[in-house]
């Protein structure tokens, strides 16, 4: 089974891309459901290939960062989320340096929200981190 979980600053699409390929809600607490806002991880997994893809939807907001880390422990890999309409924002790179520091290399980089801009997600910024 490979396990991968989310990355991203609060609101920039995590759960949002999780229910999309699974088809899943991982908010369940009423809380989350009410605010609109990862507390807790929540757990998914969808199937290819015969192959079982478990999802650890991550908390964006700084307050439940412990919770964050949690989620990061022992992954594969992570699907990180930017928003095209904030770009690269505080817990980005709290998440980012997290990352690093837990030594995971494989990073997916997910653009959301980019029919909400008119002009294409400048990618530069990314591809310097990307690089160190």
């Amino acid at each position: 089974m490979t396990v991968i979980a989310t990355a991203g600053h609060v609101d920039h699409g995590k759960s949002t891309l999780v229910t999309f390929l699974t088809n899943q809600k991982t908010d369940r607490l009423h809380e989350e459901q009410k605010r609109g806002l990862t507390i807790n991880l929540g757990y998914t997994f969808f199937e290819i290939n015969n192959e079982i893809i478990s999802i650890v939807d991550v908390p964006g907001h700084k307050d439940y960062f412990k919770n964050t880390l949690a989620g990061f422990s022992n992954v594969d890999g992570i699907l990180f989320c930017i928003d095209a309409t904030q770009g690269w924002s505080q817990q980005s790179e709290e998440h980012f340096q997290s990352l690093k520091w837990l030594g995971v290399k494989n990073i997916l980089f997910v653009i959301t929200k980019i029919d909400l801009v008119k002009e294409r997600f400048n990618t530069l910024d990314l591809e310097e981190k990307v690089k160190e």
